[in-house]
């Protein structure tokens, strides 16, 4: 990847971010368990109502995303019930899982599509809903990552694909290095840590790890070597 962003290559970078992330100022994680406790997940990918759509709404709209209350779920309605068929063959997948093929990418750049063509809905916004659809593979990105990566270029579904595939390398670098200290779960070591009830997934802490290095500037000791 030819930009800006320098990748997590340990576990005690990953922990360290996730520890800033869960206690900043917005307290980002006090919403996000939503997408972890009760139906609200549940109800967006098996149902797929209006309502769901307008709940939906209100979540991103956490994010400061600015979207429309009274037209947003109608739009959301058809373009998120595609994408949750697009995730389908995704379904028990963990980033950074080993043996991932092209295909999973290809499922991933289908979903974004269906998100963004002809409905008004941001790159931004689009990876957001992906990881709520799937917050076991998928990672959001924003604007300023965006713009590290590909500068001025319309960030489609081949580019969030390819964002992708570097955000799945780096969790197979992360629980590799993770192993080194006998840590076969990173996710719900880093949980564990801090506090963090129930586990969230390692895409999330990954998530909280580029947004917190490129959009805020942050910086990461990797530590020492371990070899």
């Amino acid at each position: 990847m030819a930009s800006r962003i320098v990748l997590p290559t340990t576990y005690r970078q990953i922990l360290q971010a996730a520890a800033d992330y869960n206690n900043g100022r917005d307290k980002y994680n006090d919403a996000y368990r939503a997408v972890y406790e009760g139906d609200f997940r549940r109800n967006l990918v098996e149902r797929g109502s209006e309502t769901d759509m307008q709940e939906l709404t209100l979540f991103l709209n956490k994010w400061r995303c600015h979207l429309s209350r009274e037209r947003t779920p109608a739009v959301l309605k058809l373009s998120v019930a595609q994408a949750v068929f697009c995730l389908k063959p995704l379904s028990g997948l963990s980033l950074g899982a080993e043996g991932v093929d092209s295909a999973t990418f290809l499922a991933v750049e289908m979903a974004f599509e269906r998100l963004v063509e002809d409905n008004g809905i941001a790159a931004t916004v689009a990876s957001k809903i992906l990881g709520v659809l799937n917050p076991e593979f998928c990672v959001a990105w924003d604007k300023p990552i965006q713009k590290a990566i590909y500068g001025s270029q319309k960030c489609d579904g081949k580019r969030y694909g390819a964002f992708m595939r570097d955000m799945h390398k780096s969790a197979q670098i992360v629980r590799r290095d993770a192993r080194k200290y006998g840590i076969e779960n990173p996710a719900a070591s880093i949980s564990q840590a801090i506090n963090q009830h129930p586990p969230f997934t390692l895409a999330h802490f990954i998530n909280n790890y580029v947004w917190l290095t490129v959009t805020r500037g942050y910086s990461y000791d990797p530590g020492p070597p371990t070899d």
